[in-house]
């Protein structure tokens, strides 16, 4: 009696698929990305802190750059603290545990040159309604989702 051999193509067939699939799909992603990119307008400069030689013509404003800037004090922070937002763990609150002051709180980011505004935990919401957010990573990613849902907390307890 014959064994009775499986079809070889079969399996090759299915794996060969899958890369395929997988690169259409994030071409997909892509394409609706970009869009969508210009739903929102990027930060600009502000025009006062633009050198004559450099600056732009007139109603056009270079787009902000990030990367470059200076952590200022910020009389307005902190935004929560583990008295006002219900997602930070027991493990991870640095108050409970002896941390004295508040001042490692009271940074933010300024980059050179752009007028960034402060996180609106109520347009965020707006923007993102009936759209969804992952975050991809370990535990830093983590921490990420918890200050966002520790700010969108500010606006809505149900959400």
């Amino acid at each position: 009696m014959k064994p009775h051999k499986s079809s070889p193509s079969s399996p090759k067939r299915s794996s060969a698929i899958a890369p395929i699939i997988v690169l259409l799909l994030l071409a997909l992603v892509s394409l609706y990305d970009m869009a969508f990119s210009n739903r929102y307008p990027p930060i600009h400069r502000v025009a006062s802190s633009i050198s004559s030689s450099s600056a732009s013509p007139a109603g056009v404003a270079s787009a902000c750059d990030f990367t470059r800037g200076e952590w200022v004090p910020d009389t307005e922070a902190p935004y929560y603290t583990n008295l006002t937002c219900p997602f930070i763990d027991d493990h991870q609150n640095c108050i409970k545990f002896g941390k004295p002051s508040l001042e490692f709180m009271r940074w933010r980011w300024r980059p050179d040159g752009c007028d960034l505004p402060r996180f609106d935990a109520a347009r965020f919401l707006e923007a993102m309604r009936g759209k969804s957010v992952a975050f991809v990573g370990d535990s830093l990613a983590r921490n990420h989702a918890k200050s966002l849902l520790c700010l969108l907390s500010k606006v809505c307890s149900l959400c």
